[in-house]
């Protein structure tokens, strides 16, 4: 039931510590992204975030898909909920989600303020 703020992806973390999942960035094409990307993606212990519509330089999400992602990413986060409650070690990568939510603002800032509104929630919840 805790969550461990790094500043970038523990990828190590995860193949040492059986109890650790990470949380990574994902792409709603679920493609791209880069070696870390596609690790996480494909590891069990991966927990995607949906904040981006595909990984080029203009694949922000946009208020023209708010109702889809924000259904989405509800799901996303009871599954991160649910792992913190079956007391699982939750790695959350500061830097990239910062990041994104930094273009979030920019493109779409009420999707923006759900997104930073749930993190803080769960954050206020387990830390």
């Amino acid at each position: 039931m805790t969550i461990l703020f790094t500043s970038s992806y523990p990828l190590d973390l995860i193949t040492m510590n059986p109890h650790a999942s990470v949380i990574y960035v994902e792409s709603h094409t679920k493609t791209g992204g880069g070696r870390q990307m596609s690790y996480l993606r494909n590891h069990l212990r991966g927990m995607p975030l949906t904040l981006r519509e595909n990984f080029t330089t203009e694949g922000h999400l946009t208020p023209r898909t708010e109702a889809r992602d924000t259904l989405l990413i509800e799901k996303q986060l009871r599954e991160i909920r649910a792992r913190l409650q079956a007391f699982v070690l939750v790695c959350f990568p500061v830097v990239p989600f910062d990041v994104q939510l930094t273009y979030l603002e920019q493109h779409s800032p009420k999707f923006s303020k759900f997104v930073s509104d749930k993190l803080e929630q769960i954050k206020n919840e387990y830390l």
